[in-house]
């Protein structure tokens, strides 16, 4: 974890609890609001849930089709070879 990466998350934080992007910039010391809405706002927290959410159905369904009969994860190689 790099601490730009905590910053980041600090600032985004912020912003989802209603914090003015005028507080979250001073925070963080930039001159220019634009530079912490470039570089430290990255995307509110439900984008990420969402994305986990989809992440887990598709590991759901690999571990499915893996434990069909017949199915071979690419990994595997055949028996006796």
């Amino acid at each position: 974890v790099w601490s730009m990466d905590l910053r980041a998350s600090g600032a985004t934080e912020a912003e989802e609890a209603g914090a003015p992007i005028s507080a979250i910039s001073g925070t963080l010391t930039h001159a220019d609001e634009k530079i912490t809405r470039a570089v430290y706002l990255r995307g509110k927290r439900s984008n990420a849930d969402d994305i986990a959410t989809v992440t887990e159905a598709r590991q759901r369904k690999r571990a499915r089709t893996a434990s069909e009969p017949g199915v071979r994860i690419a990994s595997e190689s055949p028996k006796g070879k």
